[in-house]
């Protein structure tokens, strides 16, 4: 109350200096600034007055001894007739002068609605203001109303880029994102235009970060209303809160079920909520909304601070995100967050040592390294805590290394044992200090007592330092075990983060580039051959289709050397010659590139044991799970060799013979009936003899034998297998059919259009229009056979 503006203004910054640089000083600044000066009295008016008319008792108390010197009351206060009283504090309790009572309709139903129960998971306290208080939440405040535009401005550019091709959707983004801003501007007038574009900014590295990239495949996933309305209500769906110093539970246990620990952190998942179908926890989960509505197991609205409070809408109402102490979300997006400092004379728990955060390591509990099994997958569930299966075709999984922020030679920094060290000094000066503070109490106690004056603040000082003595000694045998078995620890880290380096390493030997990537896209299929295809059919390559890119491994080109510099006349000398030859020519007019082969891939049932050398049919068969694993193309493996056939074929790649792909297989019309009586409808029977004709003429045997030419054209045509070599349709088509037991071009002919649409498709609707078009095709080409 004696401040002056000087005081009040920060430094360097004094009355003189604001009136000599803004005189003449505007209508806003004067206001401001008369409020400054105003601001002492304005205080004293408030404290008299409000002493003075007070109806129930008051207790003040201020500081005595300040320093060396002593301090008197507030001159007002004497005036009021209030005398200083040197008293310890005592508790009052006087009966309230005069109580209100307000009447309670009883809730006697709740409607269940998903994302009203989410707030009630994460605060009852918000769901009241929120859905009792209101008919919903109502945003305020500037940071909300950046959000709220920033998530408006996803949602719109979402909805017209779903299930687009993401090359194009990456190609016109740009422009997308300007027209939907265009269309919010006119709501948010207030905002300059350098706002619009940071906010527009933001929005566009979560649409490329999280939308566009997120799923393999070649389209962007489609819009999902749930994901945005959550995202716009509550910031995230996941919330990961620190317990290790004070946890706060929900009261009603049902909500509170639906977290999950990990470690040290409290995990609160949004998408956990039931659905409504869902009627057993749904009706669980209204009875105890029910009950906090009722207030059926205690009285208080139930407030539960934590990272949430970020968004909610009542926080400049509502003082418990204030009494929390620390509202972060940076615990929410799995960053690295110091603990709240605290003074080392208040709480004996801020003197615990730090805990390592690279890898979470928690320094109470010992570290539990788990082997990483080969072909496991080794990932967190992120959507819904789901345990998503691994099938045969899934690439083995190389585990994401989560270590940051630790030295890559995977030793643990000095600073981190002198903090260990420093610390126990640091309790050790405490716990002397403190004694010594025991000890100069008891004199003073001693003194006072011999000159009989009041000694019971001293007694009360001396009792609270012999219990924080008593903290002390025991933080201090904590800290000692600590630090014995810390070493321990710092080895296993040392471990840990050596493992994962090499599993980051092994990560991105198998990875393609965003570069090559872009560049296999331009092919529509992969081949892959070995050795023996290529030797036993020279003219192998004359099979491959216009768009389509031929990978040799490097191994073939390894074992064709060997077999060419073998002496003697050996067979398999001019057989390598001549694949040699036929590479060099391909290669010369055509797409061919080379890869290495990685052994990671190939599961271990099959690989060399330690200390023998690897089969090189391993290395063939790891450049084709390569492009199978970690791009979306299809992959065509050609062998001769049926041991690495039928190894191809049990990691689910499409493996042909040298044979096959270059002449497909001939079958009789014997083996497939139905596909002959289609074939004879498209093209029509064979002409029959007149019954007028009483002899066969040169004509009629001519035509007899071009007819059982073309049918025998057509029966080789229509017996091979269905690919994409010889439909014009896209892989996953080509699985529908095969999976419903289309196998060859015949069994395609002899569908309709109600069997096509009886087709089971994993999703979405069959392709029938796309396979009639197709079998037009077929039946103008058996028509010119």
């Amino acid at each position: 109350m004696n401040m002056s503006v000087n005081d009040q203004l920060p430094w360097p910054l004094t009355d003189e200096f604001i009136r000599a640089a803004y005189s003449p000083i505007d209508l806003q600044f004067q206001v401001y600034y008369t409020a400054l000066g105003e601001r002492s009295n304005f205080l004293r008016y408030a404290l008299f007055y409000g002493l003075c008319y007070n109806r129930c008792d008051v207790r003040l108390s201020y500081v005595r001894q300040y320093g060396d010197e002593t301090t008197e009351p507030y001159a007002l206060l004497s005036i009021l007739g209030l005398l200083p009283k040197a008293d310890l504090i005592e508790r009052v309790n006087k009966p309230v002068p005069f109580s209100i009572s307000v009447g309670q309709d009883v809730t006697k139903g709740v409607k269940y609605d998903r994302y009203q129960m989410m707030d009630m998971f994460l605060c009852p306290y918000r769901f009241f203001l929120d859905y009792v208080m209101e008919d919903g939440p109502v945003i305020q405040g500037n940071f909300l109303y950046q959000k709220y535009f920033e998530n408006l401005l996803i949602e719109a550019v979402w909805k017209r880029i779903g299930k687009q091709n993401r090359l194009d959707v990456m190609k016109f983004l740009p422009k997308i994102l300007a027209q939907e801003t265009q269309k919010l501007e006119p709501y948010f007038k207030f905002w300059k235009s350098t706002e619009i574009l940071d906010l527009r900014a933001r929005a566009k590295n979560y649409l490329v970060h999280e939308i566009i990239t997120e799923d393999h495949g070649t389209t962007v996933k489609p819009y999902d209303p749930s994901h945005m309305q959550t995202r716009k209500l509550f910031g995230t769906a996941l919330f990961s809160v620190d317990i290790s110093e004070v946890e706060i539970k929900n009261p009603y246990h049902e909500f509170e079920a639906l977290t999950r620990r990990d470690g040290w952190k409290k995990i609160y998942s949004l998408r956990r909520l039931p659905k409504p179908e869902n009627q057993i926890p749904v009706d669980t989960l209204r009875g105890e909304t029910k009950n906090y509505l009722n207030q059926t197991f205690g009285k208080g609205k139930t407030a539960i601070p934590s990272d949430w409070c970020i968004y909610c809408v009542h926080r400049g109402n509502c003082m418990e995100s204030f009494l929390c102490s620390q509202i972060s979300m940076s615990s929410s997006r799995n960053e690295p967050r110091s603990n709240s400092e605290s003074h080392t004379n208040t709480s004996a728990k801020a003197l615990q040592p730090p805990v390592l955060e690279s890898p979470t390591v928690n320094i109470e509990e010992p570290l539990v390294l788990k082997p990483v099994a080969h072909g496991a997958l080794a990932t967190d569930a992120t959507h819904d805590e789901a345990e998503n299966a691994v099938s045969a075709s899934s690439p083995p999984a190389i585990p994401d290394p989560t270590v940051e922020n630790t030295p890559s030679e995977g030793k643990v920094a000095p600073n981190e044992w002198g903090n260990f060290e420093q610390i126990l000094k640091t309790i050790q000066e405490m716990v002397e200090g403190n004694r010594q503070e025991i000890q100069s109490l008891k004199g003073e106690l001693t003194s006072r007592k011999s000159r009989r004056e009041d000694t019971t603040r001293i007694e009360a000082r001396l009792a609270e330092e012999e219990r924080r003595s008593q903290e002390l000694l025991d933080k201090l045998t904590e800290t000692e075990d600590r630090l014995a078995t810390t070493e321990a620890q710092n080895r296993d880290l040392s471990h840990t983060v050596k493992t994962q380096d090499a599993l980051l390493e092994r990560k991105r030997a198998l990875e393609f580039t965003e570069d090559e990537l872009e560049e296999l896209h331009r092919y529509s299929t992969i081949i892959v051959f070995d050795t023996c295809s290529i030797m036993n059919y020279p003219n192998l390559l004359d099979g491959v289709n216009d768009g389509e890119l031929v990978v040799v491994p490097k191994d073939v080109n390894n074992e064709l050397e060997h077999h060419k510099t073998r002496f003697g006349a050996d067979e398999r000398k001019i057989k390598a010659q001549r694949a040699i030859s036929a590479i060099f020519n391909y290669k010369r007019h055509f797409p061919l590139t080379y890869a290495e082969g990685l052994t990671d891939l190939v599961p271990n049932v099959y690989r060399a044991d330690t200390g023998e050398k690897e089969q090189n049919d391993n290395m063939i068969l790891s450049v084709a799970l390569r492009y199978k694993y970690y791009t979306d193309i299809p992959v065509i493996f050609i062998t001769d060799d049926r041991s690495l056939s039928n190894k191809a074929s049990g990691e689910g790649l499409e493996v042909w013979t040298a044979k096959d792909f270059l002449t497909p297989p001939e079958s009789s019309f014997e083996d497939v009936p139905q596909a002959v009586v289609s074939a004879e409808t498209v093209v029509g029977t064979e002409p029959a003899e007149s019954s007028e004709a009483t002899q066969i003429t040169a004509e009629e045997t001519s035509a007899v034998a071009e007819a059982e030419r073309r049918a025998k054209a057509q029966e080789e045509y229509l017996a091979q297998k269905i690919s994409l070599k010889v439909l014009h349709l896209e892989a996953s088509q080509i699985s529908v059919l095969q999976n419903n037991g289309i196998r060859t071009l015949a069994d395609f002919m002899a569908q309709t259009e109600s069997s096509f649409a009886s087709l089971k498709v994993k999703k979405g609707v069959p392709f029938t229009a796309r396979f009639l078009k197709e079998q037009e095709r077929i039946k103008r080409k058996l028509e010119n056979l």
